[in-house]
């Protein structure tokens, strides 16, 4: 236990398997995500399926 703050982030998604990576995140928040946790985490993301949108892209 600790008295610092912790985030819990909970994606509900998809009905099966083949639902996978069908999560996008728009541009802004995109940009907020990686400037508050990095483009570390942001790729760890990536790799269980979210997309994070760049400014650039026409998705």
């Amino acid at each position: 236990m600790t008295d610092e703050t912790a985030y819990v982030l909970v994606l509900i998604t998809g009905t099966n398997e083949s639902d996978h990576f069908d999560i996008s995140v728009a541009p802004g928040n995109s940009r907020d995500f990686r400037e508050q946790f990095g483009d570390e985490v942001a790729k760890r993301f990536a790799g269980i399926g979210i997309e994070f949108a760049d400014a650039k892209s026409t998705d």
